[in-house]
């Protein structure tokens, strides 16, 4: 599994995009919303808000999630209407396709618009 976290510098409180799934041939785009994690579980609450694909192409993999403007979650808008620049993000990859703890992962960044 590979995702991506929004909104937050630390794993509780972001919006998180995973694409995971049972095996290599059996992959999703999965939406949740992190919480405190224990032991080997996938933290935090799946949810749905977007519509999502998978695109797979020899070793790689391209997961899509496509949400409506004011979908739930976490709230691009303020991004998305240049009312603010950046956004936090974190990201983790893991050893297996299933959800569990990250084999590793980048420090926390900003998400930050380009000036034109």
């Amino acid at each position: 599994w590979f995702g991506y976290g929004f909104g937050s510098s630390a794993m509780i409180g972001s919006y998180a995009v995973t694409v995971e799934g049972t095996d290599s041939s059996n992959l999703g785009v999965v939406e949740r919303e992190l919480t405190a994690k224990t032991g080997n579980d996938a933290p935090g609450t799946i949810v749905t808000y977007g519509t999502s694909s998978i695109t797979t192409s020899g070793s790689t993999v391209t997961g899509s999630l496509e949400l409506a403007y004011a979908a739930g979650g976490f709230d691009f808008s303020a991004f998305l209407n240049c009312e603010v620049d950046s956004i936090d993000l974190i990201a983790a990859i893991g050893s297996d396709t299933p959800m569990a703890y990250h084999a590793s992962r980048m420090d926390a960044k900003t998400l930050t618009r380009e000036s034109s």
